[in-house]
C-alpha cells in the first residue's frame, strides 16, 4: 500500500503536527511505501530525501522563499544593514496579513497549488492521502487532486488544529469573524469528499456544533507517547524541577509560575529551556532568585529531552485561552515523571488529559490563591518527586495516543474501503 502524507514542516525540523505525523509514519513505513510531502524550512534542504524508510518531497511557495532569504541576510548582517533587513522582513509579514485580510478564505493558494504539484508528479500510484492539518491547505490540495486526478484514491484527513475558528491562523479576531461562515462552507465541502476524517478528541465540540451532515470522523489522540529512556534514579541534595517549552507575551507567559516559584521555601530549583520573547522577565527573575531560578535559555532537540530525563518534576504553562493542546505534555507523560501544569482558563483542555495521569497537579493560575497555590506546590513537590508512573501504566491510561494505535486506524479504514 502507497501512503501519502501531506504536513507543513517535517523531518528533521518538525513541527508539532508533523511530529505527530512522523510517529504515525514511521510505524506504517515497516510495511508500506510511505512518502511525505512537505514544506522546506530553509532554503538548502534537498527536494528529495530518503528518511527512515520514507520519501520525503519538499516544496516551498515564493513568500516563504523571500521571507527566508531576507531572514538569512539578517543572520549576516550587522549594524545599520541588519536592522534595514529586519524593517522589510516586517514589510513582507505585513503584506502576507493584508492578503489574508483582503482574500475571501485565510488560505494560501499558492501552497494548495504546490502540494498539488507534487502529488501528479508522483509516479507510482498512490492507495491513500492522508493531509495532516494544520495547514488546512493540505485537505484543500488532497481534496482538489481526488477530485481533478484521481478519484479512485483514498482520501483520509487528519486533523489536530482548528482551522475555521484558529484563535491565531486569521491575524485578527474580526477576520475570523467576517470569514467564519464561508470557512464552515470550506470545510464541509473537503471533509464530505474523505472516506474519513480521524481528529483530535479536542475537535469534538466544533465539529459536533458546525459541521453537520459528516458523520465520517472518527476521535483519537495525539500519537505522542513513545517509549523513553527515562532516568528515575536521580540523585540530587534538592529537587529538580524544569520548564521546556516556549513563552510568549499574551499568549503564554512565565511570571505566574516565577513568582510562585521565588516565594517557595522548598529546596527546589527549576530550569528553563525556552524560546519565545519573554528573556527579560526570565533573567530578572533568574538574578533575584539565582538558587531557585536558572534560565538556560534555547536548547536543541537532542538537548530538551535529556533535560526532561535529567529532572524530577515537568513544568507545563497553558496558552491564554486553553484550547490549545500542548504537545510537551505527550513528551512529559510518555517519561513517567510528576507534572505541574498552570493554566489560566477553567476550559483549559491540558487539564482534561492529565485527569488521569497519577502524578499530576494543575495549578490555576490566581493571584487572588498565590499562597494556597504555593502550599500545594510544596506538598506536591516533597511528597511525589521521586516518584514515577510505569510504562505499562502509560500505555493503559492513553492507548490512543500510542503511534501504533492511529496507524491500525489507518489500516482498518483503508481495508474497509475497498
Amino acid at each position: 500500500m502507497h501512503i501519502v502524507f501531506i504536513v507543513g514542516s517535517y523531518y528533521p525540523n518538525y513541527s508539532a503536527v508533523g511530529k505527530c505525523v512522523g510517529n504515525v509514519a514511521d510505524v506504517l513505513a515497516k510495511e508500506n511505501k510511505v512518502t511525505v510531502i512537505c514544506e522546506k524550512s530553509t532554503l538548502d534542504q534537498q527536494d528529495k530525501e530518503i528518511y527512515n524508510n520514507q520519501t520525503i518531497l519538499r516544496t516551498i511557495t515564493s513568500d516563504k522563499t523571500r521571507r527566508l532569504k531576507v531572514i538569512n541576510q539578517i543572520n549576516r548582517a550587522k549594524g545599520s544593514k541588519k536592522s534595514i533587513y529586519n524593517i522589510l522582513l516586517n514589510i513582507l509579514k505585513l503584506q502576507q496579513a493584508l492578503k489574508f485580510v483582503f482574500s475571501k478564505t485565510s488560505i494560501k493558494k499558492e501552497l494548495v497549488s504546490t502540494y498539488e504539484k507534487i502529488l501528479k508528479e508522483i509516479d507510482e500510484n498512490i492507495d491513500v492521502i492522508i493531509p495532516a492539518s494544520m495547514p488546512f491547505e493540505s485537505v484543500i490540495a488532497a481534496h482538489n487532486y481526488k477530485e481533478n486526478n484521481n478519484s479512485e484514491v483514498v482520501l483520509l484527513p487528519y486533523l489536530f488544529d482548528k482551522f475555521t475558528d484558529s484563535q491565531t491562523l486569521h491575524r485578527f479576531t474580526f477576520n475570523r469573524l467576517i470569514k467564519r461562515k464561508v470557512h464552515i462552507q470550506l470545510e464541509k465541502k473537503v471533509l464530505s469528499n474523505a472516506k474519513k476524517v480521524i481528529a483530535m478528541h479536542t475537535l469534538r465540540g466544533f465539529y459536533g456544533e458546525n459541521i453537520s451532515g459528516i458523520d465520517q470522523i472518527l476521535y483519537t489522540e495525539h500519537p505522542l507517547i513513545i517509549p523513553t529512556d527515562v532516568n528515575n534514579l536521580l540523585l540530587s541534595a534538592h529537587i529538580k524541577l524544569a520548564y521546556i517549552g516556549g513563552f510568549y507575551k499574551n499568549y503564554v507567559e512565565p511570571d505566574y509560575l516565577l513568582t510562585l516559584l521565588s516565594n517557595s521555601t522548598i529546596d527546589a530549583k527549576c530550569e528553563f529551556y525556552t524560546i519565545g520573547n519573554c528573556k527579560g522577565v526570565l533573567e530578572k527573575f533568574s538574578k533575584e532568585f539565582p538558587t531557585k531560578i536558572i534560565n538556560k535559555g534555547s536548547v536543541d532537540k537532542e538537548t530538551a529531552t535529556k533535560k526532561i530525563m535529567e529532572n524530577h518534576i515537568l513544568i507545563s504553562v497553558a496558552e491564554r485561552s486553553g484550547s490549545q493542546l500542548s504537545s510537551k505534555i505527550f513528551d512529559y507523560i510518555s517519561n513517567g515523571k510528576p507534572i505541574i501544569h498552570f493554566y489560566k482558563s477553567d476550559e483549559d483542555v491540558n487539564c482534561s488529559v492529565l485527569q488521569n495521569y497519577p502524578l499530576a497537579l494543575c495549578i490555576k493560575e490566581d493571584e487572588k490563591q498565590l499562597q494556597q497555590n504555593i502550599k500545594t506546590f510544596e506538598e506536591f513537590c516533597t511528597k511525589n518527586y521521586e516518584k514515577y508512573v510505569s510504562w505499562d501504566r502509560i500505555v493503559e491510561l492513553y492507548s490512543d495516543a500510542l503511534p501504533e494505535h492511529t496507524a491500525q486506524l489507518i489500516k482498518r479504514i483503508v481495508l474497509n474501503s475497498k
